[in-house]
């Protein structure tokens, strides 16, 4: 990719953040409920800043260099607030994909006269997406695992209630089977509950 592509790029951020958000506010998902506007907004001009400080003709097809820790980071907080907010794995992906139809719609317009130059820009484009793609499933997908843990925890607890009947009784009911995990839950429960009413 030649220094001028690149140059034209961050010349033409300002129309790429703006159709990158208007593809994201046209998904059903983008209705207020789970993110607004603002927020949206404001995760995607961080990310589109945050890539286009970074990127240089030295770096496109070396993803793998430290040069992209910070645009991964950024990435990766993204992601993982987003599956902690409920939003599905394909909500997520299309965040990603929908910057880079911004920045090929982009390349598109400017090398229409040139068409290998449009397909090697193109390319290393898809490339450099594909390897933010892995990393927004893998931090979305670890961002959902800490969800299911503390939804999981939270259930726990809530299923096995210690119950003060009288001074010095205490009762435990106990719906569902008991696992070895369950099983410590109740344990811990129940000598706690036992220290601290002295039952």
């Amino acid at each position: 990719m030649d220094l001028n592509i690149i140059d034209t790029l961050k010349a033409s951020q300002q129309s790429i953040l703006e159709k990158w958000i208007a593809s994201q506010l046209s998904l059903q998902s983008f209705s207020g409920d789970l993110i607004s506007n603002q927020e949206i907004e404001e995760q995607s001009a961080e990310l589109l800043d945050t890539l286009f400080k970074t990127l240089t003709t030295e770096n496109i097809e070396r993803f793998g260099s430290s040069d992209f820790d910070e645009v991964i980071e950024c990435l990766s907080e993204i992601s993982v607030s987003r599956a902690k907010l409920g939003f599905s794995p394909k909500e997520t992906g299309g965040f990603v994909s929908g910057l880079k139809n911004a920045i090929l719609e982009v390349l598109e317009t400017q090398l229409a006269g040139d068409v290998s130059a449009l397909y090697a820009a193109s390319k290393k484009m898809n490339n450099l997406f594909d390897s933010f793609s892995i990393i927004t499933f893998e931090t979305f997908i670890q961002g959902r695992e800490e969800v299911i843990n503390r939804q999981t925890d939270e259930i726990s607890e809530i299923s096995t209630p210690v119950i003060k009947v009288w001074d010095g009784i205490l009762a435990m009911p106990i719906i569902g089977t008991l696992d070895s995990a369950r099983t410590q839950v109740v344990m811990e429960n129940l000598l706690e509950a036992i220290v601290e009413t002295s039952s």
